[in-house]
């Protein structure tokens, strides 16, 4: 079984086979040693079942072949939003949020959204502020406690990062994103 593997309880079950070949392919193709650090972050879906996505892919960035089909593509995108190169997880949420994506990606992108890159923030932002944001708000709050963490992490990042550069809580993109698109208000802290 190779180092990816554990990215297999990261999609619903009726993927396996093609996270498998995702995870595979991968495998073969990467110039450096997969390293992955595994501490999950856990997401519930609508339908019940839960899946948990790694924290960390250390892992060189490569170019999918056209031989992966459209699941296997997205699969491929979601992986690498685990990288620990921010410019990585950048481009592939781009690849992710350009188009509505089906729910079990919106736990890659929420994840990469408590992190401390603000242009991954602005672009999430840029794509889901003018939508019907109904599903996501929908997910967030299916997964509530964990959503809540979220946003205590990307409440942390700004203190500890912009600051200084964005003075006003209430002005930060972290914020209105989590609040307009995702649906936070204090009191699902209460709840939580």
């Amino acid at each position: 079984m190779n180092r990816l593997s554990c990215f297999i309880n990261g999609f619903p079950k009726e993927l396996a086979a093609d996270v498998e070949y995702v995870c595979e392919w991968i495998q073969m193709h990467a110039h450096t040693k997969h390293d992955v650090f595994q501490e999950y972050s856990e997401w519930k879906l609508s339908n019940g079942e839960v899946i948990k996505i790694p924290y960390r892919l250390y892992e060189t960035d490569i170019l999918f072949p056209a031989s992966l089909n459209d699941i296997q593509v997205i699969i491929y995108h979601c992986i690498y939003t685990r990288n620990d190169n921010g410019y990585i997880r950048e481009r592939h949420v781009k690849a992710l949020i350009e188009n509505e994506p089906p729910e079990w990606v919106y736990p890659y992108i929420l994840k990469v959204c408590n992190e401390y890159v603000m242009e991954i923030l602005e672009l999430v932002y840029q794509n889901l502020h003018t939508k019907d944001c109904t599903k996501w708000k929908s997910f967030c709050l299916l997964n509530q406690k964990t959503f809540v963490y979220s946003y205590q992490r990307m409440t942390s990042y700004w203190n500890e990062y912009y600051r200084s550069t964005c003075y006003l809580f209430h002005d930060y993109i972290g914020r209105k994103l989590f609040r307009e698109c995702f649906g936070y208000t204090r009191a699902l802290e209460k709840k939580s």
